[in-house]
């Protein structure tokens, strides 16, 4: 393990120092530049939170504020976002430096505290089975968790085996005969009857502080879904009949939403838009499904298209959950806007019956799938405006179970604030009039292209084709020209560049295949003409290896202190650099980083970059497949010093991970004065001094990479690389 350790930071810190020293930037997430939406005056509140299309919705309180923050996971690359809650209703504040407190989670999250300490723990989705992660914070501090289990198991009855949960699925995590334990239901893999596993921890053991599993019976609710729509069968003994309905994808939430102290169900199905709301009556002590409350409101009600998951949340200041119901696909679902509603628990005879109000979703800036930023000054008023194109706004078919379609197009979003100070107002949702043609994916670049001193645009779609559009000086709108160029890379993204200072800009096309594609401009200054060139871009890629086959590049370039870089962005979410000394096709480039600063916001990522508050440190901002935006601020990151020693031998840290120990090693001649702690934007985030080689941090640091800084007597420098644990 030492050995293997010691290769990994031999090989990495080199490449982070030659990439600081090349770059002499990085970057920091924040939420505080004003985005205000279409035709108002009230800016966002949660503009640069990046997009949702399939949120789920969960709480934990992570500032130990005695207020259940909320965590909203979304299956659109498996992204997990967090907000601090605010006494109020749909009070929030979002808090992205908490991201990292949270291990990597795929398809699913539910948290529920199974041990009964009161400390919420993670149940995730592993492969088609389920996985836990124990919350072992220290009291008073930020959460931390630990693998509990890899996979859990259930005895079958011949043994224990996989406690079956599809990846598209979620289930019921919850304790249904009231013993103190946790239950779950899930569909049986091959039928449409609902597996009852029961806990028997309580029984066996007398705690909970294991997690004994059994089937208990293979027709939960004594019920059945169709096969042929959205309804149920009762009084169903199942007999093991089987159906390819369920595998596909269900949601389960268990809630008793008619106070008669037994657990109902609201069920979603992938295929359907409708929330089944299912009345649990036991008889015999044997849970079943009687009917659907006829004094409950219409399904319409509870209904989003499609694959509804149901999720309870604190969203206002009583005690009460409230039922928060958002589609849990992202295909062939609405992708933008209201696309989480939640209803508020009223004291009545049922929970859940009051009108439903927009909860998150509507208060984040998002362009449907997909979101591919550019700046540009379109208005020549010496700021930074910033054109959005996408994959598409989802529009459902008039019969809810059949494919909508996704429509394409370019919103302008102009900086109504300054040079040094930007503020954003979204102008047009449709520049450029492309909507009406039903494109799927439009990528844009700009440059000026026929000598006005005015932004023009370069479109890419999702056949390959390259759009010219034009901009009309008097009014900033464009008109498509007939000078069209094919790029021949799917999901087309160019940037515009003089590679070949010529005062021309040329063309870097990415695409699907995650390679690039290399267009010099042969025409004039006022009449464009690209023509495909062999050049370096060729040997690029942004592919991850055992992701999938394509790396969905995405490049920008940026020129900072007479270097030009270029950035791209992947279908991984990894954004990769390059210094480039531009010359054309023959332009030399020199690799910086695969994954730069380890940010990660979703998959299919798409920077653009500039310089937004004149500070000469270029700002980012990354769209990605949820459709929304993240604004990051250019910041000094670990400067280069004459006087460090990066040689592994001179500086160990142990555990490698670890957690807030960490034990120094170090040759006998050294004699230390202090140790900093820095994390990879080059932020100096702890320092002490050190009298002897056992450092303890405080809770509030975040899980991540850092480098340790070991300073002598003699200010020479040490550093390794460490990397703290959830």
């Amino acid at each position: 393990m030492t050995v293997i350790k010691n290769i990994l930071i031999a090989l990495l810190f080199p490449a982070f120092m030659q990439a600081q020293n090349a770059m002499s930037f990085g970057f920091r997430q924040v939420n505080n530049v004003p985005i205000l939406p279409l035709n108002q005056n009230n800016p966002f509140e949660f503009g640069w939170a990046g997009g949702l299309n399939a949120p789920q919705f969960q709480e934990l309180d992570i500032n130990n504020d005695n207020l259940l923050d909320l965590i909203v996971f979304d299956r659109t690359g498996d992204k997990l976002l967090t907000f601090r809650k605010n006494p109020g209703t749909f009070n929030y504040t979002y808090e992205p430096e908490w991201e990292s407190l949270f291990p990597p989670i795929k398809n699913w999250l539910i948290i529920r505290d199974f041990n009964s300490d009161g400390k919420p723990d993670l149940f995730v989705s592993v492969g088609n089975g389920i996985g836990i992660y124990k919350n072992i914070s220290p009291s008073g501090g930020l959460p931390e968790f630990e693998l509990f289990t890899e996979l859990l198991l259930s005895n079958y009855g011949n043994g224990d085996f996989n406690l079956y949960v599809g990846p598209t699925a979620l289930p019921a995590i919850d304790d249904i005969d009231g013993d103190g334990d946790l239950d779950i239901l899930t569909f049986y893999i091959l039928g449409t009857c609902v597996e009852y596993h029961k806990n028997l921890s309580i029984e066996t053991q007398g705690n909970t502080d294991t997690l004994i599993y059994a089937l208990e019976t293979s027709n939960w609710g004594n019920f059945t879904e169709s096969d042929i729509d959205n309804s149920i069968n009762l009084n169903d003994s199942c007999g093991g009949r089987s159906s390819t309905r369920h595998s596909s994808g269900s949601s389960f939430l268990l809630h008793d939403f008619d106070h008669d102290s037994d657990k109902d169900l609201f069920l979603g199905h992938i295929s359907y838009p409708e929330l089944l709301v299912l009345v649990n009556e036991p008889q015999s002590s044997v849970d079943k499904i009687i009917s659907y409350p006829e004094s409950y409101p219409d399904y319409s009600a509870l209904s989003v298209p499609i694959f509804p998951g149901a999720f309870l949340v604190h969203a206002d200041d009583d005690q009460l959950p409230d039922l928060v119901v958002a589609p849990n696909t992202d295909v062939n679902s609405l992708n933008t806007g209201a696309l989480a509603n939640v209803f508020i628990s009223p004291d009545n005879d049922f929970d859940f019956t009051s009108a439903p109000t927009p909860f998150i979703s509507d208060r984040i800036l998002d362009f449907g799938r997909g979101a591919y930023p550019v700046f540009s000054d379109i208005d020549q008023d010496g700021d930074q405006d910033i054109i959005v194109g996408n994959f598409g706004i989802f529009i459902p078919n008039e019969d809810p179970v059949l494919d909508g379609n996704y429509i394409a197009s370019l919103a302008y979003l102009e900086n109504t604030g300054s040079a040094t100070m930007p503020s954003y107002q979204v102008k047009t949702l449709d520049l450029g009039g492309l909507y009406s043609q039903e494109y799927r994916h439009l990528a844009p670049a700009a440059a000026d292209l026929n000598g006005d001193s005015y932004p023009d645009l370069i479109v890419g779609d999702l056949q390959g084709n390259l759009i010219y559009l034009t901009q009309n000086p008097t009014n900033q709108t464009f008109t498509v020209s007939n000078n069209q160029i094919a790029a021949s890379l799917t999901y087309a993204t160019p940037t515009l560049k003089d590679l070949n200072n010529d005062n021309k800009p040329d063309l870097l096309v990415g695409g699907r295949s995650g390679r690039f594609q290399y267009f010099q401009n042969t025409g004039t200054l006022t009449n464009p003409q690209f023509t495909l060139a062999t050049s370096n871009f060729d040997d690029l890629e942004t592919i991850q290896e055992g992701i999938s086959n394509f790396g969905y590049s995405c490049p920008a370039f940026i020129n900072h202190n007479d270097s030009t870089f270029l950035f791209s962005g992947s279908e991984s979410g990894r954004l990769f650099s390059w210094l480039v000394d531009p010359q054309g096709a023959n332009s030399s480039i020199t690799p910086l980083d695969s994954n730069l600063q380890f940010i990660n916001v979703g998959i299919w990522t798409a920077p653009a970059l500039a310089d937004l508050n004149g500070d000469n440190f270029p700002e980012m901002v990354l769209g990605n497949r949820r459709g929304g935006l993240n604004l990051f601020i250019g910041d000094l990151p670990l400067s280069s010093q004459s006087n460090l020693d990066t040689s592994v031998e001179m500086l160990s840290a142990y555990p490698n991970p670890g957690n807030n120990f960490i034990q120094l090693e170090y040759p006998k001649d050294i004699f230390p004065k202090s140790v900093s702690l820095i994390d990879i934007t080059g932020r100096t985030v702890f320092t002490s001094s050190l009298n002897n080689n056992l450092l303890h941090l405080n809770s509030s640091i975040l899980s991540g990479i850092y480098f340790i800084q070991l300073t002598d007597k003699q200010n020479k420098s040490y550093f390794t690389k460490w990397v703290k644990l959830n």
